[in-house]
């Protein structure tokens, strides 16, 4: 069985090197690699191609295709998929890096129960220390369909091994120019079409949390709007994808949604911005009922009539 390794690479001259090393040391021996540089304009192609001349049997599995302009992580992740040609395929981003027999061991799990999708766990990694990441143990796909909707690191592609055919049989693709949740969009879709999933109890990936430049570390610091209408774009792309499927799952995309654009709306409070505040107090007042209710806002009236009663149960909601 074939596999795919797929890594996406701009601006990680401090990682690349780390990354690239831990894909090409794989245990398991089929694999190819296939690296997209986003048109980077530090030294990660150059430091890259050094590695990669390390490795001389490897090499001839490396396929490295450059953007001719920088477009972003989602388009990159598509130029990726299109140049893939393994049975399964798995995400690394290249400031992260893979314990050796990663690989190994989620095919070993792949061919045990033949699951579309195999998970593993992993290390979150942070000034702070090592954080550990375990994958639950879903009791069905519907479960684990509802956990990825939610805005936590169980809707993520990394630490998992993929069947390819799950992107190309049901079109599933990155929007372009959203680089913010583009795993968001599709992590939810790929286990709606999956027939079976599977998971291994071993550590097998390293989220690099340190990088600065990443798009999640731009989106932690001050308040950033074209962020969250990238955030609010993604979620829109999944409350299309389940707008005639089953209604639990619809109900809990509008549900996340509302409790985003309350995140969103508290962000807008503390950086006085009004113009966003009451553009994404319209947004909520938009919403169904239930979905308001959910964030315990039953009156979308009072966003403008007494503004300081949101507010007050915007406090309330993240407290």
């Amino acid at each position: 069985m074939k596999i795919s390794i797929c890594v996406p690479f701009y601006g990680v001259e401090k990682y690349i090197e780390r990354c690239a090393r831990s894909v090409l040391e794989q245990t398991y021996p089929n694999i190819e690699y296939v690296f997209v540089n986003d048109c980077t304009g530090d030294r990660s192609l150059e430091i890259l191609f050094e590695v990669i001349n390390d490795y001389p049997i490897k090499k001839l599995s490396v396929k490295i295709i450059s953007h001719k302009c920088n477009r972003g992580i989602a388009a990159a992740r598509n130029t990726a998929l299109e140049n893939c040609t393994g049975d399964f395929m798995m995400f690394v981003d290249s400031d992260d890096y893979l314990e050796e027999k990663a690989v190994e061991l989620l095919v070993s799990k792949q061919q045990e129960t033949n699951a579309d999708i195999v998970s593993g766990n992993a290390f979150r990694e942070t000034k702070e220390g090592k954080e550990l990441i375990i994958e639950p143990d879903y009791k069905d796909k519907d479960e684990m369909i509802i956990d990825c909707i939610k805005p936590t690191l169980n809707h993520v592609l990394w630490r998992r091994l993929i069947r390819l055919s799950l992107y190309r049989n049901h079109n599933i693709a990155f929007i372009e120019g959203v680089n913010v949740g583009e795993d968001w969009q599709v992590m939810p879709q790929l286990v709606y079409y999956a027939d079976k999933i599977a998971k291994i109890d071993d550590v097998i990936y390293h989220y690099n949390c340190m990088n600065e430049g990443s798009y999640m570390s731009q989106k932690k610091t001050g308040y950033n709007r074209t962020m969250m209408l990238q955030d609010i774009s993604s979620i829109d792309v999944l409350e299309n994808f389940f707008a005639n499927k089953e209604t639990m799952f619809l109900a809990a995309v509008r549900n996340m949604k509302a409790s985003y654009l309350c995140w969103y709306l508290g962000k807008a409070f503390k950086f006085r911005n009004s113009k966003d505040y009451n553009y994404i107090a319209q947004k909520i007042s938009e919403m169904d009922i239930s979905s308001r209710s959910y964030i315990g806002w039953d009156n979308p009236k009072a966003f403008f009539v007494n503004r300081n009663y949101y507010i007050r149960k915007l406090y309330e909601f993240f407290i």
